[in-house]
């Protein structure tokens, strides 16, 4: 068995070996409770009819799809210009965010019969609601992303005079996108939710009635069993935009985003393996973390050491300007009443100037290497070299 199979084993056999555990515990506790046809369908029973109207159910599930891809796409257009309109500047965040809650306040079921006088068709109608019902996720998610990039790259680009444009889409646009999935992710089913709530309310029936107007007809009529099969049909609808949207992420963060790559390497790979790779990711940090310490603990002893030299070569100054002091010879010996401050003062005001300017350059030159910078060259290093 190659890795192909066994990562698709992985990620398939645990849900549909729960699908199936629930079916069939479901299945039995309709049988043994008696409950009718009418009220609870068995699952058997949802099958065959899904099977018996198949044609009906993919032409309503075509149009279904449709609305919903419609306002699930302008919901995302729409809700990432929007973000990135309300990241560029905090006043316009302050005054323009709240509103954007009425998106996720709105009650849709008041609004969709209003849509009824201002647009044509049913499709247009269902995809309006969809789109209201899914795109306060992606502004919020999106603008999450924006506002949490990192400060010290942004720092960086800045330093390196690059323009807003640049940082937005070289910068803060990748940053986001984690959170711009995770709020397609939520949009996706929203937008399904949304279009069988409006097809219900103000969906086109006969032949472009979608899932939402045939679920209706069936329990008006009281064919529970197709009406779950519509609601069954809708629910993987959902499914496959979620799927999409993971499929988009994986794509787009595989190479770079820790999230991508330690959920490809924990399904894919075995206990065993995964815990060696989760052991590798926790050691490569450990390592870093040492790294950086010790880089840190280098940089303290340098600084300390240089503070030591300096403090060296202040006492070995003061030395020698002593020795100049006290062991230079006077010129007028015989009638200086005290040989070792008259006549050479001048040459111990020199002295002690020197030292001090030689004292002020290895201080700069000490603290420089602290840094572990170049040093300077000014004046002093001119005058002394």
């Amino acid at each position: 068995m190659n890795r192909t199979t066994k990562t698709l084993l992985a990620r398939v056999l645990p849900p549909a070996i729960v699908l199936v555990a629930a079916l069939a515990l479901l299945d039995v506790s309709i049988r043994l409770a008696g409950i009718r046809s009418y009220v609870l369908p068995r699952p058997i029973d949802v099958l065959r009819a899904m099977h018996h109207d198949a044609p009906e159910l993919l032409t309503s599930l075509g149009w279904t799809a449709l609305a919903a891809g419609c306002g699930f796409a302008a919901s995302t257009l729409f809700g990432a210009l929007v973000a990135i309109a309300l990241s560029a500047s905090l006043l316009v965040r302050r005054a323009l965010y709240p509103y954007t809650v009425f998106f996720q306040t709105v009650p849709i079921v008041a609004v969709a019969p209003l849509l009824v006088l201002w647009l044509s068709t049913g499709l247009e109608r269902v995809a309006v609601c969809a789109f209201i019902v899914s795109v306060f996720p992606v502004i919020a998610n999106t603008l999450t992303g924006l506002l949490s990039t990192d400060p010290a790259l942004t720092d960086l680009f800045r330093l390196y005079g690059a323009r807003p444009l640049a940082r937005l889409w070289k910068l803060r646009l990748p940053s986001s996108l984690p959170s711009l999935f995770t709020g397609l992710r939520v949009a996706g089913g929203l937008a399904v939710i949304g279009t069988v709530v409006a097809e219900i309310l103000v969906g086109d029936t006969g032949d472009r009635a979608g899932l939402g107007v045939r679920v209706y007809a069936e329990i008006k009529y009281g064919h529970t069993d197709r009406a779950f099969a519509a609601v069954l049909l809708a629910s993987l609808l959902g499914l496959a935009f979620f799927g999409v949207v993971n499929l988009a992420s994986h794509l787009a963060l595989r190479r770079w985003h820790a999230s991508e790559r330690l959920s490809r390497h924990s399904i894919a790979l075995g206990p065993a393996r995964r815990r060696g790779a989760e052991n590798r990711e926790a050691a490569k940090g450990a390592k870093e973390d040492a790294k950086k310490k010790n880089t840190e603990r280098q940089g303290r002893q340098g600084a300390k050491n240089a503070k030591q030299r300096i403090f060296l070569l202040g006492v070995l100054g003061s030395l020698a300007a002593l020795a100049q002091i006290f062991v230079l010879p006077c010129r007028n010996r015989e009638n200086c009443e005290r040989p070792s401050l008259c006549t050479n003062f001048p040459i111990l005001l020199r002295v002690c100037l020197r030292a001090l300017r030689g004292f002020a350059v290895i201080r700069v030159a000490a603290r420089c290497q602290a840094r572990r910078v170049t040093a300077p060259r000014g004046r002093y290093w001119r005058d002394t070299g």
